[in-house]
């Protein structure tokens, strides 16, 4: 970095964080930049988060066992107990085994972690306030809107901060090409963007830290969490 890239950053005064990246760039050497943060991603650990609804019981066993990808017919419990409390859950019933087969297609194996825990809880909370977005596919198909609420009733709100590797995340968060073939496209991979967006703002804009970012990024794992990288479960209230 040039010695004076906070003057410049400042003096240039870009508004939105990435505006404050291009102008960054246009300081320093992109590619270069660019290689550094991901090299400082691969040897750190970076907090994800997981939002669904569980009971205490299901608590107990994440702590146990660490988050383990989607198996649709292992489901099959929370979504009997959840929807029979329907006047019309014994026609629904019926169509069980082949709604949950379909919701499975392009989910099953298949776990996701947020990396913006703002974005988690107040952008699109709907994994909180009703569980998985497999349970929700299938609750919907077979009862509609009430189905939905039925979820909504089940469980609690719960938020599970997991401590990620992160190569591991660096690979989660571009799961379709690898960091360097992001970068011979002349895009910056996900995980390093979020982060030199917001330092780069900062610098920019020293006396004005940006509160909670609700950021659109996620990480899609294809293996378990071990319950050694859990580091927190909270029920939320409200």
């Amino acid at each position: 970095m040039p010695e004076n890239l906070s003057a410049q950053m400042v003096q240039a005064s870009p508004p939105l964080l990435e505006d404050a990246l291009a102008k960054l760039f246009d300081f320093t050497d992109r590619k270069s930049v660019v290689a550094a943060t991901l090299n400082w991603v691969r040897s750190t650990t970076i907090a994800a988060y997981h939002g669904t609804r569980l009971t205490a019981a299901e608590v107990a066993s994440v702590r146990a066992s660490g988050l383990i990808p989607l198996k649709a017919t292992a489901r099959r419990v929370r979504l009997e107990r959840a929807l029979s409390r329907h006047a019309m859950w014994l026609e629904a019933s019926a169509k069980l085994d082949s709604t949950i087969a379909a919701c499975a297609t392009g989910r099953e194996g298949r776990l996701t972690l947020a990396f913006s825990r703002s974005a988690l809880t107040n952008d699109y909370n709907h994994y909180l306030t009703h569980g998985s977005e497999f349970d929700q596919c299938v609750a919907e198909r077979l009862l509609g809107q009430e189905g939905i609420q039925l979820l909504a009733t089940d469980g609690n709100r719960t938020l599970i901060q997991v401590a990620v590797p992160g190569s591991t995340a660096l690979k989660a968060a571009n799961p379709y090409w690898t960091p360097e073939e992001i970068v011979a496209r002349g895009e910056v991979p996900q995980l390093a963007r979020e982060f030199l967006e917001a330092w780069s703002y900062c610098l920019a804009h020293p006396d004005r830290m940006p509160g909670p970012l609700g950021i659109s990024c996620d990480m899609a794992l294809d293996d378990a969490v071990p319950a050694g990288w859990i580091t927190s479960i909270d029920t939320l209230t409200g």
